[in-house]
């Protein structure tokens, strides 16, 4: 009988591995179906051979997939942390927007999912006025915005702290008249407006000027022209709001620096992190991520500043275990085309935070939000995939999760660079045919599922 339980799971075995080819025979399913069988039974079959026919079709369809890359690209495809299919996976390239993934991850690291910024109002209340100047203080707080402006973006804000919560905050205290000025405050961070290395074309559209006080991304309701000042712009929007709700101000609006201000008597919240990460990830908003970038970089090494943000990055990836060596990260949005990354790098940060938890909950749902709102158009993948997109001039990235279960996901990062990589027609059919191989996988068949077929 030993001998024939051989025969039979060999058989079984070496017909499905011939089958299988190259997909990495390890799994992490422990079969309590074979307890304490012998090496050789055919109790132990069921467990073998689904762990390697689920993958059969998948792992071929993926590297058909593969082999229609461009040569500067890259594809990483797991599936509860076993490797299915890859191309080039430690070839560093261009991540553009992908970035982001990372900022994301660490951030809430750092910080928690149910961190609040708190931007804070000082002044002296006699009664229903404000005696003297009406102090904001800037709290790194990336979303705050006035209605008016969340209607004209591409994608808009679905977390922003309102910027009539200020007017309300005001109102609430019976205060009518601010006898002096409005002034900003912006010194929690640095004065540095934008990543050095960043291209000239995308400063003030696409990121910034950045500042600790921000309101409407440093814009003014009505003004076609985006001050070099967020601060300044902020304190102006604030004039406006107020005014324009009964509320005189004896003075104007400036910025300052305040060293004592004595306790605030008035302040307004942000949303939790894990919702801030939702504009930041599906929406893909890139002050966002340079002033989230800046924060931690003060929590955790006393400096507001850009570069000490990048050093919070590499820190808290190489805690998790993994080589930031090749990584070299210029800024925190993806807008430098210095950038560079691996799809090895972007899949080990996705394992570690997986698909359920804040940072899978920010991602874009194909053909719903954020940037994959207009994707996916017919695809089985809408309204599965859940994806980070990335794009600049040659470089085109989507990453992220399709779950198969409640509990469980496939993972995948592809980033395509070179020159016709951002185009619609080259890039859409690569897109579509990933969707379509990502939500064909079921995780099936179990091994429970095999079972009554060797009892």
């Amino acid at each position: 009988m030993t001998l024939i339980g051989a025969l039979v799971f060999g058989s079984s075995w070496w017909t499905v591995r011939s089958m299988a080819n190259a997909v990495n025979p390890q799994t992490s399913v422990d079969l309590e179906l074979a307890g304490d069988a012998p090496v050789l039974s055919g109790r132990r079959v069921p467990l073998l051979l689904a762990d390697e026919v689920r993958y059969v079709a998948f792992q071929r369809r993926l590297l058909d997939l593969a082999a229609k890359l461009p040569k500067s690209s890259c594809l990483a495809v797991d599936v509860e942390g076993r490797r299915i299919a890859e191309k080039d996976p430690v070839t560093l390239l261009t991540p553009a927007s992908n970035m982001k993934i990372l900022v994301a991850a660490v951030v809430l690291e750092v910080l928690g999912p149910e961190f609040r910024f708190t931007t804070n109002l000082y002044g002296s209340v006699d009664g229903s006025r404000i005696v003297g100047d009406l102090v904001v203080v800037g709290s790194g707080d990336p979303g705050i915005s006035s209605q008016d402006y969340i209607a004209t973006q591409k994608f808009p804000s679905r977390h922003a702290t309102p910027a009539e919560k200020f007017v309300e905050a005001i109102t609430a205290l019976g205060i009518s008249e601010i006898t002096g000025s409005i002034l900003g405050v912006e010194d929690r961070y640095d004065l540095e407006r934008y990543a050095p290395s960043l291209g000239l074309g995308i400063r003030g559209t696409d990121v910034g000027p950045l500042g600790a006080l921000m309101i409407n991304d440093g814009a003014v309701s009505g003004d076609p022209i985006k001050p070099d000042q967020p601060a300044f712009a902020a304190v102006r929007q604030l004039y406006n709001m107020f005014v324009g709700n009964g509320i005189r101000v004896g003075g104007g609006f400036r910025t300052s620096t305040i060293d004592s201000l004595g306790e605030p008597f008035a302040s307004v919240e942000s949303p939790p992190l894990r919702q801030i990460v939702v504009d930041l990830l599906a929406n893909s908003d890139n002050n966002t991520a340079e002033l989230l970038l800046k924060e931690i970089g003060l929590v955790k090494n006393g400096l507001g500043t850009r570069e000490a943000g990048i050093a919070v990055v590499r820190d808290v990836l190489e805690g998790w275990g993994v080589d930031t060596d090749p990584l070299t990260m210029l800024d925190g949005a993806g807008l430098v085309r210095g950038n560079l990354l691996s799809c090895d790098l972007l899949s080990a940060v996705l394992a570690k935070s997986g698909a359920f938890g804040p940072l899978g909950s920010g991602l874009a749902v194909a053909g719903e939000t954020g940037t994959l709102v207009g994707l996916f158009a017919g695809n089985d993948a809408k309204g599965r995939l859940l994806g980070k997109t990335g794009t600049l001039s040659g470089a085109k990235a989507l990453a992220g999760f399709v779950p198969y279960s409640d509990t469980e996901s496939v993972s995948y990062v592809l980033i395509l660079n070179g020159p016709p990589v951002a185009n619609q027609s080259y890039y859409r059919p690569l897109w579509n045919e990933l969707g379509d191989i990502l939500t064909d996988y079921t995780g099936r068949p179990t091994p429970l599922e095999i079972a009554p077929f060797f009892k």
